[in-house]
């Protein structure tokens, strides 16, 4: 009897202990803050993902990458911040950012071997590609006398005026270089100096696109514009409301671009980020992505969740005999730094 009394206070003590722990509230989950350009992970995303996990993402816009590196050096608080792959490495050599704990993104396995172990971050310490794609000429077919194929078509007189380009030094440099053949990452101060004379004969030919517009699209649809550089996404944009306008990867090479994820050296929540970064890397997730902002992503096992229309369009993922010539911006020396930025200081200020 007593040993039944023992037993009959012990479950009762296991109970009222059950009791205490169910009731005690579920520790609050922290917010990370994500520090990107504006638009590229869709709001349906960061839903999913609060209501899976209950850790809030805050979504936080810079105008571009220059911005987002002086908020970096200043120490502004951001948990994931999405670079492109010139400023990886630099992020890197001014310990901007925290090596990233693969055990806690196993979901890296479905990233593709083409994109991984690249020069900028070998190894993948610090990022992981998480979306990519080309630059190219988006075209107005009936507004144009003849067919463009070439960066060179920037320069024709016929179009001084309706020609659009971002304000981007770098790009515009890169372009400069490559309508001459020469490699957009070129140092040879012969090669900058013909780049030089050739991108301020370009200044009366072009306007500058306004950089907090999503697309240069509007230019090509209200017809201000004849062409505009930019990417698959504003090529989407303009042929959504124009048949005649077509996407041109130039013959001389396209430029690749890709945008990692990095976590930032002072995240306070490093533990979620890489969650955040490990469900960003599910197939489906990384394929709602691509479906809803038609941009590639380096996942091949999301491909089957990929609507066909996007799957099959080549302006998405382009063929592989289109990027024979293409090339990555990498990072440059200090000394040309310098030089580029001249150029392109003195671009701004030509017909001012």
């Amino acid at each position: 009897m007593r040993l039944l009394n023992i037993f009959s206070i012990f479950a009762l003590s296991i109970s009222l202990t059950a009791c205490v722990i169910e009731a005690q509230p579920t520790p609050p989950q922290p917010t990370i803050i994500l520090y990107n350009w504006a638009g590229y992970i869709p709001q349906s995303i960061l839903d999913a993902f609060a209501a899976e996990t209950g850790i809030h993402v805050e979504y936080e816009v810079y105008a571009d990458q220059e911005e987002a590196m002086e908020q970096l050096r200043a120490g502004k608080q951001v948990d994931i911040a999405v670079l492109d792959n010139t400023y990886v490495p630099i992020a890197v050599a001014e310990g901007l950012l925290a090596e990233l704990n693969y055990a806690n993104i196993p979901n890296f396995h479905f990233v593709s071997p083409g994109f991984r172990d690249l020069a900028f971050d070998p190894g993948n310490r610090y990022s992981i590609t998480l979306q990519w794609g080309t630059t190219g000429l988006i075209v107005r077919t009936d507004r144009v006398d003849e067919p463009v194929t070439s960066w060179s078509d920037l320069w024709d007189p016929r179009y001084a005026g309706k020609i659009g380009i971002w304000p981007y030094g770098r790009e515009m440099i890169g372009i400069a270089l490559k309508s001459l053949n020469y490699s957009l990452n070129s140092e040879d101060p012969d090669e900058l100096a013909e780049a030089e004379k050739k991108l301020l004969a370009l200044r009366s030919n072009v306007f500058l696109i306004d950089p907090n517009l999503p697309t240069g699209a509007p230019h090509l649809i209200d017809g201000s514009a004849v062409m505009i550089y930019g990417w698959g996404y504003d090529a989407r944009e303009a042929q959504a409301q124009l048949d005649a306008a077509t996407y041109v990867l130039p013959q001389e090479g396209t430029i690749i671009w890709s945008d990692n994820i990095t976590i930032s050296a002072g995240s306070r929540h490093k533990a979620a980020a890489e969650k955040f970064i490990n469900f960003l890397f599910r197939p489906e997730i990384s394929a709602l992505m691509v479906n809803e902002l038609w941009v590639a992503v380096p996942n091949d096992a999301a491909l089957p969740f990929i609507r066909p229309e996007i799957r099959d369009n080549l302006t998405v993922f382009p063929p592989f005999e289109a990027l024979a010539q293409a090339e990555y911006y990498t990072a440059i020396s200090p000394e040309a730094e310098q030089r580029y930025a001249q150029i392109w200081q003195r671009f701004l200020d030509e017909n001012e």
